[in-house]
């Protein structure tokens, strides 16, 4: 399975647990505020993690160029 197909598997997923989770925030608890709670946790999860990947991402890149400098320029 190719990375576009499993992210489009997800996706797919995340919306189908999204509706799930509304409906049942709507006709089962009765409070649609229930799902904007679950909602704003898992966008909130979803932004950290994103940090932190990020943060990785600028480590390694520093970290690269540093040795590059270190090795005047050869990899």
């Amino acid at each position: 399975m190719s990375i576009e197909n499993r992210r489009q598997t997800y996706r797919i997923g995340l919306i189908v647990v999204a509706i799930i989770t509304l409906l049942y925030s709507i006709l089962i608890a009765g409070s649609p505020l229930l799902w904007l709670g679950l909602a704003s946790a898992a966008l909130a999860f979803y932004l950290v993690w994103r940090a932190v990947r990020a943060l990785e991402r600028i480590a390694l890149a520093t970290e690269r160029m540093e040795s590059q400098r270190r090795d005047g320029g050869k990899d």
